[in-house]
């Protein structure tokens, strides 16, 4: 079986707001659980570059494992693995909108498991 990848990646947009702010925030209610995860792998808000880019390389290279049409657009469940600052490989999760009239892959969130 072929598998799936996510349209456009290489144009994926990730905003610094939605990682600095959210996912690897201690400080927010919902992203600090993944803040924590991704902590342990030594990633962090000051080192929130090398996680976009890493984010961003798993855009292209990790497979599309669900497709969700909503009001705004269609969402995709992206999964793979990072290269963590930390030596390791970490299976993530991640999940994109491409908007209507769009053709612009953007992050909603990333979180631990997938693949």
């Amino acid at each position: 079986m072929q598998k799936r990848k996510l349209p456009n990646a290489k144009k994926a947009i990730i905003e610094s707001t939605k990682i600095c702010d959210y996912i690897l925030s201690v400080n927010h209610p919902a992203g600090r659980f993944k803040a924590r995860f991704f902590m342990a792998f030594g990633y962090s808000s000051k080192n929130w570059k090398k996680f976009k880019y890493d984010i961003l390389k798993l855009a292209v290279t990790g497979q599309v494992t669900k497709t969700e049409s909503n009001e705004y657009g269609i969402k995709y469940e992206v999964q793979g693995n990072l290269s963590a600052p930390n030596g390791e490989s970490v299976s993530v999760t991640t999940v994109w909108i491409i908007l209507n009239d769009d053709d612009t892959p953007r992050l909603i969130t990333a979180y631990p498991g997938g693949l």
